[in-house]
């Protein structure tokens, strides 16, 4: 009702604004509203309804038409999937926003809709699998992940790899709009707990959009833990991250990447604010900073950062006395890289970090830096941080001894932009570090004093090093390593950016390895190969020499340097290396310049008779690539020697020709005999290319299975050892099963006590299910001013919720923010209407889509106890025993208990650590025994453990109840929202235990209640953050490293290794050839013309004459047998060209036509009782060389010209011309003649210029059928089937014969009317070749190109095809017919017998397909010759003549003659 007032104002409004609507005379309301109140249900699934932005005003007139059927929980499970409602809402939003623009729907709907989006989310996740078995509890809680970015990409169809999500797609969804739903999406969710946002681009368009989505899902949300926006522009947004944070409800954030977000010091100080209220004197554990390359901060800024969560009362925002310093035990992962993050702010962080085990910083180069990059990581080192990993930017040898200090921690050390002397951190280690992994040299630059120090030769050196060669570092780091005592712990070495032989020199020290790797910088051919020259064969060959003596190298990795063919032999290098060497058990050496050879692959096969040792070899998939590319350039050039050669006779055969000399190609013949041999050369050394490639195949097929032989043997020889190890370990595993027993026997004992002092309240958080928070909105922000009681500030917050009064510091909302209304929900008052003490109207309540959704109210995904998930962790030291050590279980069980309290984190972080300890031990052991986890697992495990016998000593845990309900006046009493406190059930039973007065009093009692339990708490949570000084010393939180190990690629070999070769081998040769130019056929440019001229007496045709259709064919001097046959059963105009070989004399061919044609005639006249019904166009084509394949498109061409050229004889245009395609061997039917030459032919063909299918069908012996019925009792009998249907049904299967069979027997025989009106339409297949009917004018000349047997009609058909849309319509009651014949002698040339000639023709055939469909797919046009051309453009200039002049251009035609040498005109 609202909305009539309204109308008239908002039927002008923009598109782009809210949508009003109105209902007027409307007799049944519920009709269109009862689809709208569904679509908001499922769109606003898992939110709360305060929450909603839509409210229901209807008067009393409409009161009975409202009621709305209620949403069964079946139907709202189905859109709450496991996800929470995420996919619903995002699903809405997408549908919304295609009906709004008119858009393309992408996969959103295209695949399942919201179960597309469902199935997206699931594929983003990594959930934690534990010994290969997946965690229960997590299949109930769904999905803890998502990638916005990645969602979006996928569902509108994006590029994954376009970096820019703003950008509109090609179907004209934006990834945009999806991640803005995603981020709505995200604000009432209570499964998902960790958002990644990273990579989006937030333009100026769309920002405060943008900012309204991403407040709302960081101030509402109460479940995410984890942040990820790296790379995304947030600029200008930290303020507002922050005050949504700070506003929470029930923060959680433990874990934040802000990396590369183009921060400013506005940004940084508000991240600073909300971080500091979540962290300090909270309930959530900071355990990773990531604020990397933001160079826009300031120092000043990250000093005032870092001293905020070093002393609270820097932050002026408090408005009573600031909380204590957060606890930073478990800050695991600190990244400052690419700032000006180094200061006394840092400097006085550090000491809090007891527990950092990730550092990344980056100094300036100056001195004042490093000095204070030393001090940071000197205090890191006083505080007893285990650092494992360190990643540092433009340091220099003055941190030498800073580093020395984590010898005993660290893992792994990474430094980029390394300044000078480097020679302690290469050699110089005072204790042995051979866990460490250390990678330097990327970026170095020499300092003042370029020289390096002398190795003391007591140092030792990292167990795995990783070094670049920029400014030569390798070449001085190479020569200090080779200096000092080969035992000094290095094991493993990895080079970049230079050339495997280039390290010669240190050759010997590198035998002492176990691990070498050499990554070049060069990716060219010739840049390698000047390497390989400058260093000679010979010392190439020695340095393999001496690698092979090595008794400890068991990997060895050299991509992208090895060179092959003519220019080295290094692959047989590798091979004589291997012969001699019995260590190495991986090696690769794939190469992008690796050209395999026969006699190399031969040489490597050979290693392998005796080698037992290499169990892993990289597959040379660059090689192979290489190699097909040469095969391919190599097969190009021969195919134009070949071509040059036919040009080459050619021109021979047109120079000697002469008319009046019989024997004029003698000579020719003579003169073509080197061109023929160099052709056989040329066509001999692509089936020797093909067979060495089939022969490398099967020698690393070889290779492969001895490969494979070996790691069974291999694995087989270390189960023995492996068992052998463990029984001598077997006492030491029997005690450390024991301990495993004695940390599950204290996790559940200590969870059992948390829980029981959870029930009790005496924890230092109150655990409520997380739903909770979204009760009632008289919790969250409004866009009421706070009001103040004793000049605090005081609200439905209830600010003894917020001991520390953060909330109201902001009024509830940014005061810079306050004219973007939408920015959060509630914020709009005039959704709702309000009380004079602004709570929503009670009234509203029963809207009609609260009562749809009443049935389903308080309906979540999340458990009703808190303790769910943490007693599913406990019921799996149970079930699955073995994996309670696993880094993954102790990980997520931290994860959770943080959740509970912190004071739950402290009563089991000892023993978690103790956990941690012996999974450390148990992998020790694995490493040095070799011994699979399973096998370990069977020792230590032993009988598992009991946990039923524990609940005897366990105490009795009360069950979960949630108390009462929650109401709008209460929410915030009875609600912690950060730091306050739960309530407890009232003595008295609440309101209802005594008289009014009572009850009036209840609900001050309540509250006070809620203060003393907030103050209890607030002392609670102060006494563990002090008990909690220490974090975990050896449970890693932060998974992953710093930097990714560089893996070999290429490692897996195919399954049908030899057929894949070859396959490959020839579609290079297919993709070579296809890029040369083919010849075209090689006749004589002037066709004779063997005319019997059409008769302009058409009275044998239809009286109207609405339809000319001209039979088109070609064949060669043996076919005239089914040409005279042909013409027999065709009863009107027939268009043949036909061709003469040069060994055949044309006089005699003369009368060998004419003789058929006589006799076709004959046959005419009888079956027509003496009226001649019979025209025939003839034209012989000469061929110039014996052995050129036969020209069947050119000859097809020649046909269609003239019966084009005799049609314009008796008419000024082709308007009325048809064409009827057909080879030689096909007979048609009685009535095809009748059928295409009625009225119904003429308007399906020339009309509506449809393509009239003819179906074939071949007979199996000589007998036709002229009838339908005939031909039907012989395909019934199995004499005749669908043409080639049996063995090759892509061409003529598309027909569908048995559609055929069914409309055809439909029809009366004789009328031609039934077989238009039952006629069928198809779509064109690949390789379909019908025979068709078609207008002349729309028919396509023929590809040229294609000579001899095989893909000339499937040519012709594609290229109709793509000029009509693929659409063909099948004509039934008539057929075309061929009887059994012998393959032609072109078929012979091309599948006869195997040989180099047969293989070579195929290829060509390929080649030339290849070619032929990239042309017609780029629009191209067949290729013709200059004769075919030229006739083409004199036929269609003589049409335009006749167009403007048809008088002159039309002169009355000549009768025809009576006899047939007298029709008969030869020139």
């Amino acid at each position: 009702n609202n909305a009539n007032n309204n109308a008239n104002n908002n039927a002008n409004n923009n598109a782009k604004e809210t949508i009003r609507y109105a209902a007027y005379q409307t007799p049944n309301v519920s009709r269109f509203l009862l689809p709208l109140a569904t679509a908001l249900a499922s769109a606003y699934t898992g939110r709360p309804s305060w929450s909603i932005p839509v409210s229901w005003t209807t008067g009393s007139s409409y009161s009975q038409q409202l009621e709305l059927p209620p949403i069964v929980r079946e139907t709202y499970a189905e859109w709450m999937g496991n996800d929470g409602g995420f996919s619903a809402a995002v699903y809405a939003a997408a549908l919304a926003f295609c009906v709004q623009r008119k858009v393309s729907l992408g996969n959103v709907l295209k695949n399942g809709g919201r179960e597309a989006v469902a199935k997206c989310v699931l594929e983003q996740q990594r959930l934690t699998t534990m010994q290969g078995k997946q965690p229960r509890f997590l299949l109930n809680v769904g999905p803890k992940e998502i990638d916005l970015v990645k969602l979006a990409l996928k569902l509108s169809n994006a590029n994954p790899t376009n970096a820019n999500v703003n950008a509109k797609n090609q179907v004209g969804m934006m990834p945009e709009v999806l991640i803005l739903a995603g981020l709505r999406a995200l604000s009432f969710n209570l499964v998902l707990r960790k958002l990644t946002l990273s990579g989006y681009r937030n333009d100026n368009k769309n920002k405060s959009l943008f900012r309204s989505a991403l407040g709302q899902a960081l101030l509402y949300n109460v479940t995410l833990r984890e942040v990820n926006f790296e790379s995304s522009v947030l600029t200008d947004l930290g303020e507002m991250i922050g005050v949504a944070w700070a506003m929470n409800a029930q923060p959680l954030i433990s874990r934040v990447n802000f990396s590369n977000c183009k921060l400013n010091g506005k940004d940084l100080e508000g991240l600073r604010n909300g971080l500091a209220r979540i962290w300090c004197g909270g309930t959530a554990l900071a355990e990773s900073i990531k604020l990397a390359n933001n160079p826009s901060v300031p120092a000043k800024a990250w000093e005032e950062f870092f001293l905020a969560f070093v002393d609270p009362s820097t932050c002026g925002y408090w408005p009573r006395a600031p909380p204590p310093p957060p606890n930073l035990s478990f800050l695991q992962e600190l990244d400052v890289r690419g700032t000006h993050a180094i200061g006394p702010g840092l400097l006085k962080f550090a000491p809090k970090l007891n527990g950092l085990r990730t550092l990344k910083l980056s100094s300036n180069g100056n001195k004042d830096d490093l000095s204070m990059a030393t001090e940071i990581l000197t205090s890191l080192a006083k505080a007893g941080a285990p650092l494992e990993r360190i990643a540092g930017e433009n340091l220099d040898a003055s941190c030498d001894a800073a580093l020395f200090a984590y010898s005993a921690t660290l893992k792994e050390l990474v430094l980029d932009k390394f300044r000078g002397d480097a020679v302690s951190l290469l050699c110089g280690w005072p204790q042995p570090v051979p866990a460490l992994a250390m990678t330097i040299g990327s970026g170095y630059s020499h300092s003042s004093d370029p020289a390096w120090s002398s190795p003391s030769g007591f140092g030792f050196s990292p167990g795995t090093l990783t070094i670049f060669n920029d400014n030569s570092f390798v070449v001085d780091a190479m020569y200090i390593l080779s200096s000092c005592d080969y035992e000094n712990g290095l094991k493993k070495l990895t080079v970049h950016n230079m050339h495997y032989s280039q390290l010669l020199a240190t050759a010997p020290m590198l035998t002492s390895l176990e691990s070498f790797l050499v990554y070049p910088t060069s990716s060219s051919y010739s840049a390698t190969l000047s390497i390989q020259r400058s260093m000679g064969v010979p010392r190439v060959a020695a340095f393999w020499s001496i690698l092979a003596e090595s008794k400890t190298l068991r990997d060895l990795h050299l991509p992208d340097q090895l060179v092959g063919g003519n220019d080295s032999d290094e692959l047989a290098m590798v091979g004589r290396f291997l012969k001699t060497n019995r260590s190495v058990r991986s090696i690769g050496f794939d190469s992008p310049f690796l050209l395999l050879k026969v006699e190399d692959v031969k040489v490597l096969r050979s290693a392998f008779y005796g080698n037992k040792k290499v169990t892993d070899l990289e597959y040379p998939s660059k090689a192979r690539k290489f190699t097909m590319d040469q095969i391919g350039e190599e097969t190009k050039k021969l195919w134009n020697e070949v071509a040059l050669c036919k040009r080459e006779i050619k021109k021979l055969f047109q120079r000697a020709y002469s008319k009046y000399n019989s024997r004029w190609r003698d000579g020719p013949n003579r003169q073509k005999l080197p061109w023929v041999e160099r052709i056989r050369v040329a066509k001999r050394r692509i089936g020797q290319i093909q067979r060495d490639q089939k022969k490398i195949a099967t020698l690393l097929e070889e290779i492969k299975q001895c490969v494979r032989a070996n790691k069974m043997a291999q694995r087989l020889q270390d189960e023995t050892k492996a068992n052998e190890r463990l029984v001598r370990r077997e006492g030491q595993l029997e005690q450390l099963g024991e301990k495993k027993k004695k940390f599950a026997t204290n996790l559940v004992t200590k969870l059992n006590k948390a829980k029981l002092r959870g029930r009790q309240q005496k924890s230092a958080k109150t655990q409520l299910p997380r739903s909770t928070y979204y009760k009632s909105s008289n919790m969250w922000p409004s866009n009421t001013p706070p009001k103040k009681r004793n000049g605090n500030p005081h609200s439905y917050y209830n600010y003894y919720n917020d001991p520390y009064c953060t909330r109201p510091y902001w009024w509830y909302y940014p005061t810079s923010y306050n004219d973007t209304n939408d920015w959060m929900y509630g914020s709009d008052a005039s959704i709702y209407e309000m009380d004079d003490d602004g709570h929503r109207d009670s009234d509203t309540d029963d809207a009609a889509l609260g009562g749809m959704l009443s049935d389903v109210d308080g309906m979540t995904c999340e458990p009703d106890d808190p303790w769910s998930n943490v007693d599913a962790l406990v019921q799996q030291v149970e079930s699955d025993y073995g994996a309670v050590l696993s880094p993954e279980y102790i990980a997520l069980l931290h994860e959770e208990c943080s959740e509970l309290g912190p004071d739950v984190v402290e009563n089991i972080r000892g023993t978690l650590d103790d956990g941690a300890a012996v999974s450390s031990k148990l992998d020790e052991i694995g490493e040095k025994t070799d011994a699979p986890p399973e096998m370990i697992g069977n020792i230590v495990d032993g009988g598992g453990f009991d946990l039923a016998a524990m609940d005897i000593a366990l105490a009795d845990i009360p069950e979960y109840e949630p108390g009462d309900s929650i109401d709008s006046d209460d929410a915030g009493d009875v609600v912690d929202m950060y730091a306050g406190a739960g309530p407890r059930d009232l003595d008295d039973g609440g309101p209802s235990f005594g008289s009014s007065r009572h009850a009036v009093l209840a609900g001050a009692r309540r509250r006070a209640r809620a203060r003393k339990s907030s103050r209890l708490m607030r002392r609670v949570r102060e006494d563990t953050n002090r008990r909690l000084q220490m974090g975990y010393r050896r449970v890693d939180l932060i998974t992953g490293k710093l930097q990714e190990d560089e893996k070999p690629y290429g490692n897996m070999w195919p399954r049908d290794l030899v057929e894949s070769w070859v396959e490959e081998t020839q579609a290079q040769q297919i993709k070579a050839i296809a890029k040369c130019n083919f010849d075209l056929p090689a006749v004589s440019t002037q066709p004779i013309y063997l005319l019997k001229q059409f008769s302009p007496d058409n009275s044998y045709l239809s009286s109207q004459n609405e339809i000319d259709v001209v039979l088109v064919t070609q064949c060669s001097l043996d076919r005239l047998p089914n040409l005279r046959a042909q013409l027999t059963h065709w009863t009107g105009k027939t268009s043949v060209a036909i061709y003469l070989k040069p060994s055949e004399c044309r006089v005699d061919a003369q009368l060998k036509i004419f003789s058929a044609i006589e006799e076709a005639r004959n046959n005419v006249v009888q079956m027509c009782d003496g009226h001649v019904r019979f025209d025939v166009a003839v034209t012989l084509v000469e061929g110039c060389i014996d052995d050129e394949p036969y020209p069947i498109n050119y000859l097809r061409n020649v046909a269609l010209l003239e019966a084009r050229r005799q049609h314009l004889r008796l008419n000024t245009s082709l308007d009325k011309s048809a064409v009827l395609l057909v080879d030689v061997d096909f007979r048609p039917s009685n009535h095809l003649f009748k059928a295409l030459h009625s009225r119904y032919a003429a308007r399906r063909i020339l009309s509506e210029r449809q393509v009239v299918v003819c179906p074939a069908f071949e007979s199996l012996n000589e007998t036709c059928a002229n009838y339908v019925s005939e031909l039907k009792k012989l395909v019934d009998g199995g004499q005749a089937e669908g043409f080639h249907l049996s063995h090759f049904p892509q061409g003529h299967g598309p027909t569908q014969f048995d559609l055929f069979w069914e409309k055809s027997m439909q029809c009366n025989g004789r009328d031609v009317s039934e077989f238009w009106q039952r006629a069928y339409h198809i779509k064109h297949e690949n390789l379909f070749e019908p025979y068709i009917a078609m207008a002349s004018t729309d028919a396509p000349l023929y590809d040229e190109r294609f000579q001899g047997y095989g893909l000339n009609k499937v040519s012709h058909l594609a290229t109709i095809a793509s000029q009509r849309g693929g659409d063909f319509t099948v004509l039934p009651g008539v057929f075309l017919v061929a009887p059994a014949h012998e393959r032609s002698e072109s078929w012979a040339k091309r599948y006869g017998t195997r040989s180099d000639e047969t293989d070579f023709n195929r290829l060509a055939l390929k080649g030339l397909y290849y070619n032929f469909t990239q042309n017609l797919e780029s629009g191209g046009e067949s290729v013709i010759s200059d004769n075919t051309r030229s006739q083409n453009d004199l036929l269609w200039e003589q049409i335009k003549r006749m167009n403007e002049k048809p008088d002159e251009c039309n002169p009355a035609p000549t009768q025809p003659g009576t006899g047939l040498k007298e029709a008969v005109l030869c020139y």
